[in-house]
């Protein structure tokens, strides 16, 4: 079915590019005086990778078309919010198209939930990119209200839009026993060790934020459960094993207590998907460190990996 609804909409991409822009004017105010060959390159740009998104179910291709020449030059004619709507009404208007050539009220709708999904994943993309524009990447050093700005934000973002989104809190274990013992530079150590170990096995897309005490805040998004357990595994065992680590800076062993939450499984809203990645890091502590834990998956104190 995915490679045929590429096949139907690469057939039926110029009429429905043109019908599309020759829409907009009437449909939404802010497009009337915008150029109809402009909006024309727009939705062959957002056609063309539909298609080879459903072609080859790569991401990647709609990062890629988020930040194509002519959406982003969308985004700056009119209102984020219009652009979505935009977007949207292209959807529906390939649904309304491609139906009558797909035989069978099952395949129409397993054809249409397919390109829904790559619709919705192209918007999740405009948004990220929209909100990149205005919230600067996090620095070192950032304090707990940026991360509780962030998953505000991006929680509100992925409950738009359906999407799964991962929360991860990873301590240096021993961070304070080894900054009284050994000073602050062997605990700094072991705290850009962590920082580098994130940045080796987290997506550039995914947001890192250092806060206090050796502790750092991994945001993943497009992350289920499943798949945030996998990366905060690898994290660990990074850790664990001195993967890229100067071991002459340390004084020990370097290991890591990771507490994970996923929304919308573990909670509803920002603050609650925090308290929650926070208790199951408590959890991970008391059970010895050098462990991934889900606080409502453990049973009789033990950890899960």
């Amino acid at each position: 079915m995915t490679a045929d609804l590429a096949t139907l909409l690469a057939a039926e991409r110029d009429r429905l590019v043109d019908d599309w822009a020759r829409s907009l004017g009437r449909l939404f105010p802010a497009f009337t005086h915008r150029p109809v060959h402009d909006l024309t390159a727009v939705g062959r740009a957002v056609a063309d990778g539909l298609i080879r998104y459903l072609q080859t179910s790569e991401p990647g291709v709609l990062r890629t078309l988020a930040s194509h020449d002519a959406v982003v030059w969308l985004g700056r004619e009119v209102e984020f919010p219009e652009v979505l709507r935009s977007l949207m009404t292209l959807r529906e208007q390939a649904g309304r198209l491609l139906e009558p050539q797909i035989a069978g009220a099952a395949a129409q709708a397993q054809a249409y939930a397919r390109l829904v999904a790559a619709t919705d994943l192209l918007l999740v993309e405009l948004a990220r990119a929209e909100q990149h524009r205005h919230w600067p990447a996090p620095e070192v050093g950032a304090a707990a209200a940026d991360l509780e700005a962030y998953l505000i934000a991006e929680t509100r973002r992925a409950l738009r839009f359906r999407r799964p989104l991962s929360l991860l809190l990873v301590q240096v274990d021993g961070y304070e026993e080894s900054s009284r013992i050994y000073g602050s530079a062997a605990a700094e150590s072991a705290a850009s060790a962590v920082s580098g170990i994130l940045a080796r096995h987290t997506r550039e897309v995914d947001l890192r934020i250092p806060l206090e005490e050796g502790t750092f805040a991994a945001l993943l998004l497009e992350t289920d459960l499943r798949d945030a357990r996998w990366i905060a595994e690898r994290i660990r065992t990074a850790a664990e094993t001195g993967e890229g680590v100067e071991r002459a800076l340390l004084f020990d062993d370097l290991t890591v207590s990771i507490g994970l939450a996923a929304f919308p499984l573990h909670a509803d809203h920002a603050a609650a998907l925090l308290a929650v990645a926070q208790a199951s890091l408590v959890h991970a502590r008391r059970l010895g460190g050098n462990t991934v834990a889900v606080i409502d998956e453990l049973r009789s104190g033990e950890p899960v990996l």
